[in-house]
């Protein structure tokens, strides 16, 4: 069963102007694409939580140091990724889709992942952070619009861009073998 944007309410121990409390939901790999732009971290926290909340970055830079650790810490759910993921044991995946997308009159339920190649990776890597990469990466081998890959759940982007590091990260260092032959 399909689920929805996973949201949470945060009642703020000090209270914005604009609001008594923060109603958080899940971000789309946009959102946090849009985010990542800066490589300062608070900044970054900012923006994620002005597009998920709808309350602009100056008043969110009024939360206390607490809530806004809350806010981030419950965002930050969705932005965690495993350290090395293992190399995939096959060279295709279909990822069901928690949430499925609707685009541009279409319905996507799940992705068809595959092994990228050296081109498409070349493609993702030229770009300005690891959040955008991951989003061209997941277009080119899923074979779907790039605006389309940026309204995947934060879940689903986070599964695919996993699976795809495994290709990667998760290869045999420089000078060793796979113990595939």
């Amino acid at each position: 069963m399909a689920e929805q944007l996973a949201t949470r309410t945060l009642a703020l121990r000090k209270p914005l102007d604009q609001a008594a409390e923060l109603a958080l939901r899940e971000p789309t790999a946009g959102e946090l694409e849009a985010a990542a732009v800066t490589p300062n971290a608070i900044e970054s926290n900012i923006i994620l939580l002005a597009a998920v909340t709808g309350i602009d970055e100056a008043a969110l830079r009024g939360l206390s140091a607490r809530d806004f650790q809350e806010a981030s810490a419950w965002l930050g759910q969705f932005t965690r990724m495993k350290a090395r993921p293992a190399l995939p044991a096959e060279d295709t995946t279909d990822l069901e889709l928690v949430v499925p997308v609707t685009f541009q009159g279409g319905s996507y339920a799940k992705l068809s992942l595959a092994e990228p190649t050296a081109g498409q990776l070349e493609a993702a890597t030229n770009t300005a952070n690891s959040v955008t990469s991951n989003v061209i990466l997941i277009s080119k081998v899923a074979k779907v619009p790039l605006l389309m890959a940026r309204e995947l759940s934060a879940r689903d982007f986070r599964a695919a861009s996993e699976w795809l590091a495994g290709f990667t990260a998760g290869g045999p260092e420089t000078g060793e073998t796979s113990s595939q032959a």
